[in-house]
């Protein structure tokens, strides 16, 4: 199940018609603007709000998914803007790993899934966290750019970098007399490798 946060804003119109009534609606000759928060969509009764040519404000009108409004003050239900956060996309990628290697993460705290290298994480939202822990392979240290992220809507700030390096390792050649079969000497012998 994704994990979503949602906010709610409340818009109310309130008019006098002639005969004296109140009437709460969305006047259709008016456009309201709703504040744009960054990484969610708003949305009115599941339909989402479009961006106004600027795209700096959604507009709200009749055609929105609002109700029309009566004579019946509206509840938050009726014209509730509702704020879900955006899918955003988390990429893990790696460098000199073994081919099968892969890592585990966890969003917001939940369940440990299994991530391949390379390919975006789903079901990843703005204002999420993901913490990313890569596999073990024997040999190798590994080192992460980062290992929790903090998702927002920038690219950059939602890829992890992966390195595996190998450890040193030493070689010993033996030099063996051909033909008696013993060992003349040892490259390197620990006298050598006291010495540097």
């Amino acid at each position: 199940t994704a994990y979503r946060r949602q906010r709610q804003m409340c818009i109310r119109d309130r008019v006098t018609t002639e005969n004296g009534t109140t009437e709460y609606k969305l006047d259709t000759n008016s456009s309201y603007v709703v504040p744009i928060i960054t990484g969610y969509t708003p949305s009115i009764n599941g339909q989402e709000l479009g961006f106004n040519t600027d795209k700096t404000a959604y507009v709200l009108d009749q055609t929105s998914g609002a109700p029309t409004g009566g004579t019946t003050v509206p509840t938050i239900s009726d014209i509730a803007v509702s704020y879900a956060a955006n899918e955003e996309s988390v990429t893990v990628t790696a460098g000199g790993n073994k081919t099968g290697t892969a890592f585990t993460y966890t969003v917001n705290g939940g369940a440990s899934q299994t991530g391949t290298y390379g390919t975006a994480l789903s079901g990843i939202h703005y204002d999420d966290v993901v913490v990313i822990t890569p596999d073990t392979q024997t040999g190798y240290d590994i080192s992460a750019d980062k290992t929790t992220v903090n998702v927002t809507d920038d690219t950059t700030n939602n890829t992890v970098t992966v390195t595996y390096k190998a450890n040193d390792q030493e070689v010993y050649v033996n030099f063996v007399e051909e033909n008696t079969g013993c060992l003349l000497y040892t490259s390197p012998s620990p006298r050598d490798r006291s010495l540097s």
